[in-house]
């Protein structure tokens, strides 16, 4: 992790701190798995590159950290440490549980017609849980296994830091060997869980006019796994009160809907009146945060203008067009 800042001449030298504020170290000091440099990269404009190693990094080295100087001046960078399996095996017996034996990759087996075997699936260490699933070949049968996760505590000397480690079991006490199951590779796959809190991309304004219709806007969510939950509010400022606009539901002449592939949700108005010239604000929420974007509806007086001008110049050849026509009239 590197955090390229410019640091005024009579600066202090940078430090480091993690979420819970402890100070790790100063440039050029190791302590335990962290060690700190830092490197002048223009000496006339005072600007150095301030770098954080962390060796043989476990997910609890998650967190905030935060590059700073005397005066207050800092940048923050959030990691997120993802720790994959350490190992998979497969093992298979007889279904009474005897007999049982560790599968070698590539290994090939034999059976008599009709045969059930007892097959288990082991995974050892990853953190957060990988996602695990038992393949025969291109057929996905995690749905014959019954899986069980334990989280393992162990306590390191440095700091007294709580490292788990997953362990994951998926086990088949009579799985069919026969039919399509036939002549398949079975495999043991553990995929890492990657987490990411809920990033909003979206407009900041979007330009409007009264009676206006059909206007939408559309704002895309980058998260693993999907939020929770999704919607925009708006304030009532008579009432001190929020209005929700959730997926697939209307609220008066706002109606809110998402598309599930691109992670993407629209608020839809169907009419815009004067009161609708506002903040709206776009929410998704995950177990792993919470993003809020505002987006401002922002009124297009020029636009209202030019209607108003053009539906009077209309007014007026009309009442032309009619007052052409009155003599004519006059003689039928």
């Amino acid at each position: 992790m590197t955090l390229n800042k410019m640091f005024p001449e009579d600066a202090q030298k940078p430090y480091v701190t993690i979420s819970d504020n402890d100070v790790l170290a100063t440039p050029f000091k190791a302590l335990g798995r962290y060690i700190m440099s830092l490197a002048e990269i223009n000496s006339a404009d005072s600007v150095y590159d301030f770098t954080l190693t962390i060796t043989n990094a476990v997910v609890e080295d998650s967190g905030n950290f935060t590059c700073s100087t005397k005066d207050d001046d800092k940048k923050m960078v959030t990691v997120n440490v993802v720790v994959p399996p350490e190992s998979i095996d497969m093992s298979l017996g007889m279904v009474d549980g005897t007999s049982m034996h560790i599968v070698e990759d590539g290994e090939e087996l034999k059976f008599d017609g009709g045969e059930h075997r007892h097959v288990v699936c082991n995974v050892h260490g990853g953190n957060p849980a990988p996602i695990l699933q038992v393949m025969a070949g291109d057929i996905d049968i995690t749905d014959q296994f019954v899986i069980n996760k334990l989280m393992l505590r162990e306590v390191t000397a440095t700091k007294g830091l709580v490292i788990l480690r997953s362990s994951i079991t998926a086990e088949a006490k009579s799985l069919p060997m026969k039919g399509i199951y036939s002549r398949k590779r079975f495999q043991c796959v553990a995929r890492s869980v990657v987490e990411d809190a809920p990033t909003i991309d979206c407009t900041d304004t979007l330009i409007s006019y009264v009676h206006q219709t059909n206007v939408n806007i559309t704002c895309k969510v980058t998260a693993r796994p999907r939020p929770e939950k999704i919607y925009f509010y708006y304030y009532l400022m008579h009432t001190n009160s929020t209005v929700e606009v959730q997926p697939g539901l209307a609220q008066g002449h706002y109606r809110g809907e998402e598309n599930e592939e691109t992670f993407e949700m629209v608020l839809f108005i169907d009419r815009v009146f004067p009161q609708m010239f506002r903040n709206y604000y776009f929410v998704a929420e995950s177990s792993y945060g919470k993003a809020e974007h505002t987006i401002y509806l922002e009124r297009d007086r020029s636009r209202e203008s030019a209607e108003a001008d053009a539906s009077r110049i209309g007014g007026v050849v009309a009442l032309v067009v009619l007052a052409l026509a009155a003599p004519l009239l006059s003689y039928l």
